[in-house]
């Protein structure tokens, strides 16, 4: 009996109605943990099961909100010397969020997005790293397209383990060491995805 397309398959559908249901939500309402499990398996995966549009929503919420977390951390602590540099950081939050959702095309730096949205704090430990991050990520002009059924690998029957793989945990220990030299550190991708110029 031939096997169905993993794009065809129960967890695929699955997510597609959760990422619809939240498409068709007000713009208020938070991404949910059916979403974000999207998110993380791509991070994990490195591949593209939905198109662009279909997940959109929920990277450029999902960034919004975790951009607004570092930003009101830094304010309660002493990251931002001044209400004028908070307001700046804002406008260039904004800009990043207005920049995804711009977009007509996954930007072939998605992995990395969503591995930054998954587990931010093995990349990043203020909002100054993060920002910085997370402009080089968007600030791409090339696209991925979702990947042929035919070339999906099997899902992740689970993503509730994703910081604990051994790319994310070498990440979290090559952490320190960005801190002090300033750069940040990438596990090495499984997957290399098809390029689309846009």
């Amino acid at each position: 009996k031939t096997r169905a397309p993993h794009l065809c398959c129960p967890m695929a559908e699955a997510e597609l109605r959760a990422l619809s249901d939240f498409n068709g939500a007000g713009d208020d309402v938070e991404v949910p943990a059916a979403c974000l499990e999207v998110l993380a398996r791509i991070a994990v995966t490195g591949t593209l099961r939905h198109d662009w549009v279909t997940i959109q929503k929920a990277v450029v919420k999902a960034t919004k909100s975790l951009l607004q977390k570092y930003r009101e951390a830094a304010m309660r602590g002493t990251s931002l010397a001044s209400d004028a540099e908070a307001a700046r950081l804002e406008k260039v939050h904004e800009d990043i969020c207005t920049q995804l959702a711009s977009r007509t095309g996954a930007p072939f730096t998605l992995q990395r997005i969503c591995e930054v949205l998954s587990t931010p704090s093995a990349y990043y430990v203020n909002v100054h790293k993060l920002t910085r991050g997370l402009e080089k990520l968007v600030n791409v002009t090339s696209s991925i397209m979702p990947a042929p059924p035919r070339y999906l690998p099997p899902p992740p029957a689970t993503v509730q383990h994703v910081e604990e793989s051994p790319h994310i945990k070498r990440a979290r220990i090559e952490r320190s060491v960005g801190d002090l030299d300033g750069e940040e550190h990438w596990p090495d991708a499984h997957h290399e995805p098809h390029h689309e110029a846009v």
